[in-house]
């Protein structure tokens, strides 16, 4: 799908690894629609939907040219011009679990 293919490039420079801080994200912080962060030193990218593909651990306090690639549903991501992480798998939602007729809902809780 053409129509919604991208490229977003950003050039970051990181000065710790603790937390999951976002480096860009678009849609409300709590949910974004899709996000570069950085979680545990390493360089992560996600969509709304998919699940998140993690790049490699990268050094603090250096700079950096990360990439992320989406097309025909696939992200590719990108540091320093190397491919480093192949993703696009759907995120696996949760299940809610169903209730027969005339069972309570706390059996399954």
């Amino acid at each position: 799908d053409r129509e919604n293919a991208f490229t977003l490039n950003l050039w970051v420079k990181l000065h710790h690894a603790e937390g999951e801080p976002y480096l860009i994200c678009r849609g409300p912080i709590s949910d974004p629609d899709m996000a570069m962060y950085a979680a545990v030193g390493r360089l992560h990218f996600k969509m709304s939907g998919m699940k998140p593909v993690c790049g490699p651990t990268v050094d603090l306090g250096a700079w950096l040219m990360a990439t992320a690639v989406y097309d025909r549903g696939q992200i590719d991501l990108y540091v320093d011009g190397v491919l480093c992480a192949v993703g696009g798998e759907p995120a696996v939602a949760k299940a809610e679990p169903s209730v027969a007729p005339g069972l309570p809902a706390a059996v399954f809780e």
